[in-house]
């Protein structure tokens, strides 16, 4: 299977690492150590990994054992 990086990204979860990133800086932004840091980090990566334009334009390949069925 061939698809955007972005699509490819979102079908296997980056929306639920993001969203477990903005959780966990607001809930240490107060007083951020580096595992918050990281998690802060992570949103931004994630916004340059699925810029149509930039990163997320890039194409990305999966090969499917059992077939496409078997994809999230």
């Amino acid at each position: 299977m061939v698809d955007s990086q972005q699509h490819f990204l979102l079908r296997w979860g980056i929306d639920e690492l993001v969203a477990e990133g903005r959780r966990e800086w607001a809930a240490a932004a107060a007083s951020p150590t580096l595992a918050a840091m990281t998690m802060r980090s992570r949103v931004r990566e994630a916004e340059a990994l699925l810029d149509r334009d930039g990163l997320g334009g890039f194409q990305a390949m999966a090969w499917v054992a059992g077939g496409f069925d078997q994809l999230p």
